[in-house]
């Protein structure tokens, strides 16, 4: 229990050793009316069962079910739940008698996590785009294309996603440090700005300050710095294979739903070491170690020489699996009546 993984998975676990639960727990969540979201899965003989309920998200199910069949004779019997979305759900957070695994958890959130299905395709076959191949060759080659030196010397962020416009904000405060921006046509700006009452934004900016073009991997990927929200799970990885840096915000203010999202933890957080392989921020700091990488030239480019060293070598599906069988078997290891 000396590896960074199974120190990890040891506290993954910790909120669990001193509890009990059943599986008419876990059953009773599983059938509730409600449950659009979550899947039962039971390990028996070799092979994986899976319970989808009402669930909206087959896209989701199918990869999750699949990876985990492919190395179901490894693991003992078992059932677990899982919650397809993050883990900052009221309504199970509520329900801890009772162990749920899920995708991305806050760090007080006593979640379990596992790969999400994005992960479970296999990115060096697979892109979260079906018609573009592997994204682990769309990366590198981007990288190949880009090398540090050519590089634009600010950071970018592009998301279709409007509840990130004070992101964009940050842009039009620090234009030499960040090129951020919403991926839409400037009218489509307008009409959604106002749709989600951001009426300040709407009438004090132009919508082309505040929008802008499109940009695929190879296109972000010609910056230095690259900026990732809370809730980018495979964004983290591709950005983090690129050898670019990676800047990764702790919190971020969500404008529609008026509230913070926090850094989350994957399966693969405990691999990445801050200010090792990317550099934590939040929008109050951000202009401050942005400015410290353009000083730092060479440290900056070593920390993310270091980021992408580690998604080729540890981030791998192989990995992976190595991750869910410990996990697994540690906990059925807790013995309980599941």
């Amino acid at each position: 229990m000396n590896s960074p993984m199974d120190r990890y998975i040891a506290q993954s676990l910790k909120p669990w050793e001193s509890r009990t639960w059943s599986g008419a727990r876990l059953e009773e969540k599983f059938l509730a009316p409600d449950n659009e979201t979550i899947l039962k899965l039971t390990f028996e003989n070799g092979r994986v069962a899976l319970q989808t309920g009402r669930t909206s998200q087959p896209g989701r199910a199918a990869p999750i079910h699949k990876y985990l069949s492919e190395v179901a004779g490894r693991f003992p019997e078992l059932q677990l739940v899982i919650y397809l979305c993050t883990a900052d759900h009221p309504e199970l957070l509520l329900a801890d008698d009772a162990p749920f695994f899920t995708f991305a958890k806050t760090l007080d959130s006593r979640f379990i996590v596992m790969p999400d299905q994005f992960f479970t395709n296999n990115f060096s076959r697979y892109h979260r785009s079906a018609a573009q191949g592997s994204l682990d060759a769309d990366v590198d080659n981007a990288s190949l294309k880009y090398p540090w030196s050519t590089k634009i010397d600010r950071a970018v962020f592009r998301s279709k996603d409007f509840k990130y416009a004070d992101l964009c904000m940050a842009g039009l405060k620090w234009p030499k440090l960040v090129d951020a921006k919403i991926a839409s046509q400037p009218e489509k700006c307008v009409q959604e700005l106002q749709q989600l009452q951001f009426e300040e934004l709407a009438e004090n900016y132009p919508a082309e300050l505040l929008c802008g073009p499109r940009l695929d991997i190879a296109g972000q990927v010609q910056y230095k710095y690259l900026l990732n929200t809370p809730a980018c799970w495979d964004s983290t990885y591709w950005k983090l294979r690129s050898n670019s840096l990676l800047f990764s915000l702790t919190k971020i203010h969500d404008r529609s739903k008026d509230n913070d999202h926090l850094s989350t933890h994957q399966w693969y957080s405990y691999f990445m070491e801050p200010f090792r392989h990317y550099i934590p921020c939040t929008l109050d700091d951000l202009a401050e170690k942005i400015s410290w990488a353009q000083a730092h030239d060479a440290e900056a480019r070593q920390i993310a020489e270091d980021g992408s060293r580690l998604a080729k070598e540890e981030l791998t599906y192989e990995k992976s699996q190595l991750y869910v069988g410990a996990l697994l078997r540690q906990f059925a290891a807790l013995n309980r009546d599941s």
